[in-house]
């Protein structure tokens, strides 16, 4: 899949309306479950028990904190690169990865001209003041 910013975005909304959809469908498997018990009552039903041994409700809260517990066992290894905020170059003068080749070619002009402005020492002329 292509990483253009509307795949992006699309992607971001699918994942979040797979959680709002997802809530919906358990509330429907449950009701769906009551009405075939209650229509079965002489023959064989389904038991909530055998539900809720397959669908395991659990909160935002929870989830957190397990993944949380998680990174403080197994912390995330980081390259640990720093990148210099103005020319967004690090030690060895690359640009980041995540940098494609037209911001790379805006970044390399803009700090070609602060470096020349800055090796001139020229600053901007005043303009002419208007007197009232």
């Amino acid at each position: 899949m292509a990483k253009s910013l509307r795949s992006k975005h699309k992607r971001k909304m699918r994942a979040v309306k797979r959680i709002r959809n997802g809530q919906k469908e358990l509330v429907k498997l449950k009701e769906t479950v009551a009405i075939l018990n209650s229509t079965n009552e002489g023959g064989e039903g389904i038991d909530m028990s055998q539900l809720s041994d397959t669908v395991v409700l659990t909160n935002a809260k929870a989830v957190k904190e397990a993944a949380m517990a998680r990174e403080a066992e197994n912390p995330m290894e980081v390259d640990g690169k720093k990148y210099n905020k103005k020319t967004m170059k690090d030690a060895d003068g690359n640009y980041p990865p995540w940098f494609n080749k037209r911001r790379v070619k805006q970044l390399q002009l803009k700090n070609k001209k602060e470096k020349k402005k800055v090796a001139s020492g020229k600053k901007k002329a005043p303009g002419k003041r208007r007197h009232r």
